[in-house]
């Protein structure tokens, strides 16, 4: 999959997410490359564009180590068409480096 391809995928999924909750489940968003201690914004998507650049750097290095130990495989976190949602479908992409929304 293309970065392209996936910035596509993940707002599908946010909207399909934001229209079963019938509000916006994450108000931002990004995709980052962690290599060892260090990482890469590759696209980020939000209102806090400066404040979330300027804390990258710190933030994945606390990150870093327990990404790369981690066995998790990124996956299609999609809640099922016929399901009805819950806190754990939020949670699970929240745990994909995804900040959710203050209540």
């Amino acid at each position: 999959m293309t970065l392209n391809e996936a910035i596509t995928v993940i707002k599908d999924r946010l909207q399909q997410m934001d229209e079963l909750y019938n509000k916006t489940v994450f108000d931002e968003w990004a995709i980052i490359r962690v290599e060892g201690s260090r990482g890469r914004i590759l696209t980020y998507e939000g209102q806090r564009r400066e404040d979330f650049t300027h804390s990258f750097p710190a933030e994945v290095k606390a990150f870093g180590p327990e990404l790369l130990k981690s066995s998790q495989i990124p996956a299609d976190m999609r809640p099922g068409r016929t399901s009805t949602p819950t806190s754990s479908s939020a949670d699970r992409c929240s745990s994909s480096a995804t900040t959710p929304r203050s209540p």
